[in-house]
């Protein structure tokens, strides 16, 4: 709930990160403090800027798989408790291909700043 947000005192990585389960909790319950939400929300936000933006779609899409494999380990769904959900067609899979889609596409280049930026940049990575 918004009660619960970062503006709001909240904190979403050590929410999350604090209630992972399976094989690999302990890892995320360990680097779990103040400073895990602040790079989680500069992360975020440099992602959205740059999908939205159009420029350094590539730097964002690798960033942002990264991101989504690490929270997709932290609920990690095999030798959980409970239900859980399929380990191959889990949301933050198809999240991940939806931005390599973009950055693959040059999605930039027809609805942002991604032709000037490419000029600027080159292909490199930073594309």
């Amino acid at each position: 709930p918004a009660a619960k947000s970062w503006i709001h005192g909240g904190t979403p990585a050590q929410g999350f990160m604090s209630h992972a389960e399976g094989p690999f909790a302990g890892f995320f319950k360990s680097i779990s403090g103040p400073w895990a939400d602040w790079v989680f929300m500069a992360g975020l936000l440099g992602i959205g800027v740059a999908v939205l933006a159009g420029a350094g779609l590539k730097l964002a899409a690798w960033s942002g798989a990264l991101l989504l494999a690490l929270m997709y380990l932290a609920e990690f769904p095999l030798g959980t408790t409970g239900t859980y959900t399929n380990p191959l067609f889990d949301s933050h899979w198809i999240e991940a291909l939806g931005l390599a889609v973009l950055a693959a596409t040059y999605a930039g280049d027809t609805f942002g700043l991604g032709k000037w930026w490419g000029r600027k940049v080159g292909n490199g990575i930073l594309r």
